[in-house]
Parts: C-alpha cells; sequence; structure tokens
C-alpha cells in the first residue's frame, strides 16, 4: 500500500488542537478561569476554551497590551460578557471579539487584596478588601456609564468590622451572607486576625440586616461554590467531606467525597462550571497535573446526610426570636393585669379591717367586716354560725335571730346601693332543708390573697 503523505499531514492538522490541548495547557490554582454558555474560558499564555459537552479543550485568539497580566486579575461574566478585574484595584478590563481592552477611568489604588467580589442585578460589586497595612469594609459598585466605581452608602457600616478573604459567601433573597473572614484589628499594623465572624447585608435596601458569631465547628472550607438551585456546596478534601448548605432554612448536610473528588484543587469560589447537572472543577492528581474533573450535583445533594450544626452562634436571629417571645409575654402580662384592673374596678374588697370600694371606704365596723370575711371563706356559713355574732346575755334566740336578719338586710340595703343587688342571700340548705344557710356574692368581691 502507498504512503499517502498529503493525507497523513491534513491528519495531524485536524487532530492538532486535541493532541496540543494535553501537552501545551498548563493549569494551576492562579489561572484566570470563567464559565460562558457551555464553555469554561482559560486564560493563559496559550488560551483555550474547555468544551463542557465534548470535553475538550480548543485553542482560541486573545489580543492584548503587554501591560496586561492574566494573573492579576479575576475574571467575572457580565450581561454575558467577560469581565477582568483587578486583584488589588478598581481596574477593569473587557474580553471583546477576541481582544481584552481596559474600560474603567480609575486608578491602581492597591487596597482591594482578597475583596469579596460579586454579581448583583448584572453589576460588578466589591466589599472589603486589604491593602496598606489594614483592612477596609466599603462597598462599592461599578458604574457602566461612567467607567468608575461609586460608593454604596448602608445602614449598619459600623456594625461589621473591617474585612478581607472572607470563610464563604452566598446570595439569596437580595441578601448577602458572608461566613468568616480575616481581618487586621489587632494592636500591631498588619497582624492577621481571622474571625468567626458573619454578617447579611440587605443589597437592595442597603442595610446590615444581622450580625452573628460563625459556629466554630463549622471550619472554613478549601473552596465553595454557590449553585445557585438554592445550594452551597463547601469542599474540604482534607477531611473528605462536602458540607452542604441549604438556603432556604440554613441546614447543613454532610456528603463524604470520593479519592478522585478530594484532589479538589479550586481556591475560593473561583474556577468552577455547571452545565447540565455537573459540576466541572480543578483536580490535581498525584503527578501534579491539573485538569477538570465533574461530580453530579443532585447525586451529592441526594446523597448526603443531615448534620446536627447550625452554621449560626449566639446569633441575632435567636436573639430576635427571644426578644419577640419576651414582648409577647409583656404584652400578655399586661392585657392581664389590665383585664384584672377592669375587672376589679367595680369590685368590693377588704384591706385593713375596712370594706372598700374602688378606694371608697364602704364600711368600717368589726363585726361586720368578720362576718363579710367568713361568708367569702366559706360556701355558706348557717343560720346558728350567724346567730352566733348577736349573742348577748340575757337574750333569747327568737330576738337574736330577728336581730340577725335586720342586720343582713340593712347591709343588703347600703351594698345594693353601689352593686345593684343584694349581696347577702338567704337559702334553704340543698341537703336538709330545715336548714337555713346564707351566701355572699363572691363575683361582686376582688378574690382575697
Amino acid at each position: 500500500m502507498k504512503f499517502n503523505k498529503q493525507l497523513f499531514l491534513l491528519f495531524l492538522i485536524f487532530i492538532n488542537p486535541v493532541i496540543s490541548q494535553k501537552t501545551e495547557i498548563e493549569l494551576n490554582k492562579n489561572t484566570p478561569i470563567i464559565q460562558k454558555e457551555d464553555r469554561l474560558y482559560v486564560f493563559s499564555e496559550n488560551p483555550h476554551t474547555y468544551d463542557l459537552n465534548n470535553k475538550v479543550f480548543i485553542p482560541i485568539q486573545v489580543s492584548f497590551t503587554s501591560d496586561f497580566d492574566f494573573f492579576e486579575f479575576n475574571p467575572y461574566l457580565k450581561n454575558n460578557q467577560i469581565v477582568f478585574l483587578n486583584k488589588t484595584s478598581g481596574v477593569v478590563y473587557h474580553y471583546r471579539n477576541d481582544s481584552i481592552i481596559r474600560v474603567d477611568d480609575s486608578y491602581y489604588d492597591k487596597i482591594h487584596s482578597n475583596s469579596l467580589n460579586f454579581i448583583y442585578n448584572n453589576s460588578i460589586h466589591r466589599f472589603g478588601g486589604y491593602g496598606y497595612f489594614g483592612s477596609n469594609n466599603r462597598l462599592t459598585k461599578y458604574d457602566i456609564n461612567s467607567n468608575q466605581w461609586d460608593l454604596i452608602k448602608y445602614e449598619g457600616f459600623d456594625e461589621i468590622k473591617p474585612f478581607s478573604d472572607v470563610g464563604f459567601h452566598y446570595i439569596f433573597k437580595n441578601k448577602l451572607y458572608v461566613f468568616g473572614f480575616n481581618s487586621h484589628t489587632k494592636v500591631f499594623q498588619d497582624e492577621l486576625n481571622l474571625l468567626k465572624e458573619g454578617f447579611i447585608l440587605d443589597i437592595k435596601e442597603k442595610e446590615i440586616d444581622e450580625v452573628f458569631d460563625v459556629n466554630p465547628k463549622l471550619g472554613k472550607p478549601k473552596c465553595y461554590v454557590d449553585l445557585n438551585n438554592g445550594y452551597v456546596f463547601l469542599f474540604y478534601p482534607k477531611i473528605r467531606e462536602i458540607l452542604i448548605l441549604k438556603k432556604e432554612d440554613s441546614t447543613l448536610y454532610k456528603h463524604e467525597m470520593s479519592l478522585i473528588q478530594s484532589t479538589i484543587f479550586n481556591s475560593r469560589n473561583e474556577s468552577f462550571g455547571i452545565h447540565n447537572g455537573k459540576l466541572f472543577y480543578l483536580s490535581r492528581d498525584i503527578d501534579g497535573n491539573i485538569n477538570f474533573e465533574e461530580l453530579d450535583i443532585n447525586s451529592i445533594i441526594k446523597n448526603s446526610t443531615l448534620i446536627n450544626i447550625s452554621p449560626y452562634l449566639n446569633n441575632k436571629f435567636i436573639y430576635k426570636i427571644l426578644i419577640g417571645i419576651g414582648f409577647f409575654i409583656f404584652i400578655l402580662l399586661v392585657f392581664i393585669l389590665v383585664k384584672k384592673k377592669v375587672r376589679n374596678k367595680n369590685k368590693f374588697y377588704i384591706k385593713d379591717n375596712q370594706l372598700l370600694l374602688s378606694n371608697e371606704l364602704i364600711i368600717y365596723d368589726k363585726r361586720t367586716i368578720q362576718i363579710i370575711s367568713e361568708l367569702l371563706s366559706s360556701e355558706f356559713v348557717s343560720n346558728s354560725n350567724l346567730n352566733n355574732y348577736f349573742n348577748s346575755e340575757g337574750l333569747n334566740q327568737i330576738h337574736v335571730n330577728r336581730e340577725k336578719n335586720k342586720f343582713i338586710q340593712n347591709l343588703n340595703m347600703k351594698l345594693s346601693f353601689h352593686a345593684k343587688q343584694d349581696i347577702i342571700t338567704k337559702e334553704k340548705d340543698e341537703y336538709d332543708k330545715r336548714m337555713i344557710i346564707f351566701k355572699i356574692n363572691k363575683d361582686l368581691f376582688r378574690k382575697q390573697s
């Protein structure tokens, strides 16, 4: 068979993109990588895209000026356009028509190292950062009209410490959740202070919604990714665990990483890709080579186990709940007291051997107070017992009984002027109809303590 040299050369040209990608592409954790649609754009001296469908690298042509260094920038996707943000300043470049061009009118201020950068409403936001021996807690937004950074003033500015390099963050229902951060608030300049603190910023309302302590059991992940499906993956490859945070209720789930998954090499929330239910990440093998690997998102979530750990510790959510409960109890007590006061307003009561009504003295003689007290303390008082209060030497029982009845009648007349009804009633005993008993209307009296 005759060797066809031209056909062989065409074959080499055809497969060259696939062959060269394995030998010429060098990835590291600082390589700028960003997803756009179904491609991961890998920016380096030999730029490529990684086709998430076919799992192959494809070389691309990118032109840029000599003063642009890929490794000094982080890429972001805004309005389906790739944007490069300088890691330490507000310098911004756009990737347009295979060219990287500068678009901002800012300068290299070098105060945004390890700042928290995020996209909200298709605008680049930058929060905090380190530079010139200190951190800051300023929030800025890039204005595409002026090509400059605008300061966003938010309420609660003094509630959070200046910070950089957050543990992890995510956005949920217009709120930015931040868990843990580095600060430089110690006595000596440039002294790092890792704080297990967090806060919630209401981006829409421009105010700090909550400040809390992060549960010390929740360590800082090596890297993390907000899946935009209601979950956040936190990666702990050293202990081969993925913690899954459910945004809706902040519950945590745990999944054991496979050996290949534990080779994840991403930093922070960078260089991830999400496509067709798969999460693409950087993996470094035992030889130090870095490549893309993938895991099934739904499978990880489905095969995770709920753990009894809250990401919050002594947080103001609990304080608000306790304050709410306390306020409810306070209102309930006030209601009970007011109701009791209203209920007792027009009731008789005995104080210091006197009968009063709304602080008005009604009766003060000792015998009357004793009779009323005995009637109040018993279900009923027999006729003979009441007669004892009127017994006197030389009086027969008929006369005593008449005096007692007259007394009860006069007492009822005096008290009915205030109560509009008889206070003491005369009845026959339920079990022995021959016996006469007396009862007092206790509803017209305050409860005796």
